[in-house]
């Protein structure tokens, strides 16, 4: 096969490139805590950011390894358990 054979199969079996929508609306965040019971999420609000890290604030009581926050309180958590959901169009 010649090479622009190849590359035409190539283009059929893959398909045309397209673009990603990117998201529009940030429809919530979640703060997740793994356990040996499982793993809870709780919606919080992102209020500040560092670089590692994102200071939440929630408005249910919310259990922390390291402590209860309760509705109103802001506390710094990793970004890795930080979920940020967001809507597409």
């Amino acid at each position: 096969m010649k090479v622009k054979e190849v590359n035409a199969m190539k283009k059929m079996i893959t398909g045309p490139v397209l673009p990603v929508k990117e998201p529009t609306e940030n429809i919530g965040d979640f703060v997740c805590i793994n356990s040996w019971a499982g793993r809870t999420e709780k919606p919080c609000r992102i209020v500040g950011e560092t670089p590692t890290r994102f200071k939440i604030e929630v408005d249910v009581e919310t259990w922390l390894p390291n402590g209860w926050l309760q509705p109103g309180q802001q506390r710094l958590v990793p970004k890795t358990s930080v979920r940020r959901i967001h809507e597409s169009s």
